[in-house]
């Protein structure tokens, strides 16, 4: 994760996304938090019973 990094500088290190890509991506972000938050709590929870040992 790329907490504290400015958005040029994330796009200078991911060479594939534009800046303008980045922006989209933060914009998107704040305008659904609460959405991703639910899916990325899903996914973790459903990553970590796939890796539990049966």
């Amino acid at each position: 994760m790329d907490c504290g990094r400015s958005p040029e500088e994330i796009a200078q290190i991911y060479k594939s996304i534009s800046l303008e890509q980045v922006y989209a991506t933060i914009l998107y972000y704040l305008q659904n938090k609460q959405t991703i938050s639910a899916y990325m709590k899903n996914w973790i929870s459903k990553s970590v019973l796939k890796n539990q040992p049966m």
